[in-house]
C-alpha cells in the first residue's frame, strides 16, 4: 500500500491514480512469468463489434475476429486533460492548474472524491470544495477494527438477496451486543465477497445494485487528515 498523508499510520489504502500501475505491474509480470501460466497477449487496437454467443467474439477494426469464453468491457473513466473550468480527478491539482483560493466542484462523492479533496488540502487549498452527489452519502473515515472470523459454512452462498441481507444484519447485530463494531463483521466477510456476488442470481444483482446504499470507506488517515469529522470544514 502507498500512504499518501502528512500522519503515518499502520493502514491505509492508496489513492486511486496508483491503482492502474498496480493492476500494469501484475499484468507485466502475467506476460513475463513462467512457461505454464496462463498466456496473455496485450493489443492496442479498437473493437468495431463484440457479439456474445455460447462461444463469444469481437471483431477489430483490422478484420480479424477474436474467439473467447467471454467478452468484457472495460471502459474506464474520461480522461480529457485538464482544462479552464475541468481537472483531471487522476491528475495531480497543481496539475490543472488550480488556485488556491478558488472554488472547487466535485461532481461525485465517493472515494476518488475524498483522493482528490485530500490532494487539495495537500496542496495548500484555501477555497471552499463543494461536492455533489444523487444521494448526498459521504465517505465515512474508516476505523481500525478487527475482522471478525467469519468460518465458511457460515455464509449462505447461493441464498437470495432477501436471505443474504437477512444473515448479515443478524450477524451484525449479534456482534454489535457482544459490544463490537459492525465494520469488523463486513471486512470478515471480504474473504468471500467475489464468490457471494457470482453466485447471486441476475435478479438478486438488479436487486441489490437498486436497492442497497453502500457507504464508501476512507481509508484511516482521510480522517486524521481532516480532524476526525466525516469532512473538512473546506468542503
Amino acid at each position: 500500500m502507498i500512504i499518501i498523508t502528512h500522519v503515518q499510520i499502520p493502514i491505509a489504502l492508496c489513492l486511486g491514480a496508483y491503482i492502474g500501475d498496480y493492476i500494469a505491474s501484475l499484468l507485466e509480470q502475467q506476460a513475463s512469468d513462467r512457461a505454464d501460466a496462463p498466456p496473455l497477449s496485450c493489443m492496442a487496437l479498437a473493437s468495431a463489434s463484440a457479439k456474445a454467443t455460447p462461444t463469444s467474439w469481437s471483431t477489430l477494426e483490422d478484420g480479424r475476429a477474436l474467439l473467447g469464453d467471454a467478452v468484457i468491457l472495460a471502459t474506464g473513466h474520461d480522461t480529457r486533460a485538464s482544462s479552464p473550468g475541468h481537472a483531471d480527478p487522476w491528475a495531480s491539482p497543481s496539475a490543472a492548474p488550480i488556485s488556491p483560493d478558488a472554488t472547487v466542484l466535485i461532481l461525485g462523492t465517493g472515494l476518488t472524491m475524498v483522493d482528490y479533496v485530500l490532494s487539495l488540502l495537500r496542496d495548500g487549498h484555501r477555497g471552499p470544495i463543494i461536492a455533489m452527489s444523487l444521494r448526498g452519502v459521504l465517505a465515512r473515515p474508516r476505523r481500525r477494527v478487527d475482522a471478525v472470523p467469519i468460518a465458511e459454512t457460515e455464509v449462505p452462498f447461493g441464498a437470495g438477496i432477501n436471505r443474504l441481507l437477512r444473515w448479515l444484519r443478524d450477524r451484525i447485530d449479534r456482534h454489535i451486543a457482544e459490544g463490537g463494531d459492525w465494520r469488523g463483521v463486513i471486512d470478515g466477510l471480504r474473504p468471500y465477497t467475489q464468490r457471494l456476488w457470482r453466485e447471486l442470481s441476475p435478479i438478486s444483482k438488479r436487486r441489490f445494485l437498486e436497492h442497497a446504499r453502500l457507504v464508501g470507506r476512507a481509508s484511516p488517515s482521510y480522517g486524521a487528515r481532516t480532524g476526525g469529522a466525516d469532512h473538512p470544514s473546506h468542503l
